[in-house]
């Protein structure tokens, strides 16, 4: 069963990045035929050797900017309650993560 699930997962994929190489007629894939996973592993292998980030920013607020970003928009989503009240120890609380 597994092997089966793993071989239509690795079908279904290959056939998912032929049908994109074609809407976007990126040239790569095209060239290379029925061994697109060799032609994109050698595009990988070249991105690896470019710097991860630009070379005049700071660093540290650089690499916080996606969890600060992803913070903030969790946040508008906190006074939402996700469950009913519960009394704990002789006090109400709120299923929720602020009041």
């Amino acid at each position: 069963m597994l092997a089966a699930l793993l071989g239509t997962l690795l079908y279904l994929q290959w056939v998912e990045r032929k049908v994109i190489a074609h809407i976007q007629v990126r040239p790569g894939p095209y060239r290379v035929g029925p061994h697109v996973f060799a032609a994109d592993r050698g595009c990988d292998q070249l991105m690896t050797k470019e710097d991860s980030s630009p070379p005049y920013v700071n660093k540290p607020l650089y690499l916080a900017a996606p969890f600060i970003a992803m913070t903030m928009a969790l946040l508008s989503i906190s006074v939402i309650p996700f469950g009913p009240t519960i009394e704990v120890a002789g006090y109400r609380t709120w299923m929720q993560l602020t009041i």
